[in-house]
């Protein structure tokens, strides 16, 4: 009894901490390919403009 009481909250704490984990590295994740998305389209701006003239 001791044991399986053992092995539900091992399973019931990593389960707590682990979901949260994947939601929020997916969430920063995808903010900083965003981040990384505009400051790339900023930095080509000037230069296609520059082209067109």
């Amino acid at each position: 009894m001791e044991a399986q009481v053992v092995i539900a909250l091992v399973i019931s704490v990593v389960v707590m901490f682990f979901v949260p984990f994947l939601v929020w590295h997916t969430v920063i994740t995808g903010l900083i390919h965003i981040a990384r998305e505009k400051a790339r389209e900023s930095l080509n701006a000037p230069s296609a403009y520059a082209q067109e003239l």
